[in-house]
């Protein structure tokens, strides 16, 4: 709740505004990489520490590794030379500063319909975690327990998006990125209930919703660094976190719910339907 606020605020006070795509870009690219990389050697490392430190009479080794890698995180972050503006000291009340990250959303359209588009995205995304086991237990030979394999794979999409967008997104306006996101993200998860049980084709239709998912997150969150006032940059950063861990958190009970009276291609129909809409919200065959 702390860190992910001053993360984001951070990122533009040390990027000139011109990089900011590309460097949010290489941000996304490298925490989908890492987190890939979490899910492949994460179990073999947690294992490997359990049996090392039992050898020298310590019992419950892998519990290290998390402290370790904060720790490291912290001295590297520690490292950061950072020019920023003087604070005065605030006794505004932790609701005053709620209202105040919601005027700047009011007053900054471009701001507010990013954060939307995150909203939905990490809605959807939130969604396919729990859908992702119904997907993988339709495919003989991968079963319910192989659904990280399908998120893996949707990691690696988001990566390759994310350098896609680096090269080549300064092109395009954010408006299009975006409605293109979405109506990829909405093609991918028609495919998915109608070609469901073929894990090749499933696994391609994973990758290729990452990439959708890339093309609407990185645009949207460089436009809210750009266009959010400086001095108002944490109240709104907080609210952004506070409203995607809100949308991470309610698809994963309703989502698992509606699979279970309905279905899984309905549930997947009712997704694609608000994917859809968000991108034609966005208007792209306007002149932007």
């Amino acid at each position: 709740q702390f860190f992910a606020p001053a993360e984001q605020a951070t990122i533009p006070l040390l990027v000139p505004r011109e990089h900011l795509l590309a460097a949010n870009s290489l941000y996304q690219a490298t925490s989908m990489g890492a987190t890939i990389v979490g899910f492949a050697l994460g179990d073999p490392i947690l294992r490997g520490l359990n049996h090392l430190l039992q050898t020298v009479g310590i019992n419950g080794g892998e519990f290290l590794l998390l402290p370790f890698c904060y720790g490291m995180a912290a001295i590297s972050l520690s490292t950061i030379q950072m020019r920023e503006p003087p604070r005065k000291d605030s006794r505004d009340s932790v609701w005053k500063e709620i209202v105040a990250g919601i005027k700047v959303l009011r007053e900054q359209t471009s701001v507010r319909g990013a954060m939307v588009h995150l909203v939905v995205l990490y809605s959807l995304l939130a969604a396919l975690y729990v859908l992702a086991i119904s997907l993988a237990s339709a495919i003989q030979g991968l079963g319910p327990t192989g659904f990280g394999t399908l998120l893996a794979m949707s990691g690696l999409g988001m990566a390759v998006g994310a350098v896609l967008v680096a090269q080549m997104g300064h092109r395009f306006s954010r408006r299009r990125l975006a409605a293109a996101g979405l109506g990829t993200i909405t093609w991918c998860l028609v495919m998915l209930g109608q070609l469901r049980g073929n894990l090749s084709i499933t696994l391609t239709l994973c990758g290729v919703l990452g990439i959708g998912a890339a093309l609407v997150a990185i645009p949207a969150q460089t436009t809210i660094q750009e266009d959010t006032p400086e001095s108002q940059r944490g109240r709104v950063f907080g609210l952004q976190n506070n409203l995607i861990n809100i949308a991470l958190s309610l698809p994963l009970v309703l989502a698992g719910a509606l699979v279970s009276s309905i279905g899984l291609i309905p549930v997947l129909w009712v997704l694609a339907a608000l994917s859809l809409t968000a991108a034609l919200w966005e208007r792209p065959w306007e002149r932007c």
